[in-house]
């Protein structure tokens, strides 16, 4: 079980924000990007940009960018589990760094959530992860979060978070309950079928997923109709990314293209 710690900017006068809350999984990323190609057994393949260490997972990187892009200091917080190792002090001293406002749930005698990040030239990135502590991210932990933080906009990234995936229908049907708009982010889940997610989709405001995720969660491999099909089942603004083929959703029933 894992101690929660609070840490993040003076919020005086945050009340007048619009404040986000991201939650779900955190990373310890290992980059090599710009690759001509994968290896092949016994092969190596140079990395022309190096290997790089980041912090990495959608919940750190959505939270960070959202700062980047201009939204006010003291409007952004996340709530998320790391262990108690280098890794996670880490993720959290960069965070901070950001002046991210910080939820994090240290759990014991469990490494930070790993992951190696591959990058083809052209291509999209390819992963292989070690998902770690965000597997004990507890539900009681990311609802003390919503309850200090009252956002206006709760970010989920799930898939990938153990026992609290089978409730993020009960999290979002809460946010919904406050008027909370709420941002879904789902990854493909480890060891099981994508069913954990259906029960949250009628709470969903905005879904993002990527072409194989989208074919799992719909069961289509058609762009439009997997979208289609999640709008049926609740979701008011699907969306789908797809590397160099740009994006779509689905809006009012007609689609968008970029």
């Amino acid at each position: 079980m894992g101690s929660p710690s609070s840490t993040g900017p003076e919020r005086a006068g945050a009340g007048l924000l619009t404040r986000i809350l991201a939650c779900g999984f955190v990373n310890f990323d290992m980059i090599a990007a710009g690759l001509p190609r994968l290896p092949e057994p016994g092969e190596v393949v140079h990395a022309p940009f190096g290997v790089r260490f980041r912090m990495g997972g959608h919940t750190a990187n959505v939270s960070v960018d959202l700062l980047q892009l201009g939204a006010p200091e003291g409007s952004v917080a996340i709530a998320a589990a790391v262990g108690d190792d280098i890794a996670g002090k880490f993720i959290e001293d960069f965070l901070i760094s950001k002046k991210v406002e910080c939820h994090l749930q240290k759990v014991e005698n469990a490494d930070t959530g790993r992951s190696i990040v591959l990058v083809q030239q052209g291509r999209d990135r390819c992963f292989i992860l070690n998902a770690g502590a965000n597997t004990q991210l507890s539900f009681d932990h990311v609802v003390a979060a919503l309850d200090d933080v009252s956002p206006g906009v709760l970010y989920l990234a799930c898939g990938i978070l153990g026992q609290f995936d089978a409730r993020v229908g009960d999290l979002l049907k809460l946010c919904r309950s406050r008027g909370i708009t709420t941002v879904l982010d789902a990854v493909e889940p480890e060891g099981r079928e994508w069913g954990f997610i259906r029960a949250a989709l009628p709470y969903t405001d905005v879904m993002h997923s990527n072409r194989q995720e989208l074919e799992g969660i719909s069961g289509t491999s058609d762009p439009r109709l997997g979208l289609e099909r999640l709008a049926d089942e609740g979701v008011a603004l699907p969306v789908l990314t797809d590397g160099p083929e740009g994006a779509q959703w689905l809006l009012s029933g007609r689609l968008i293209r970029q």
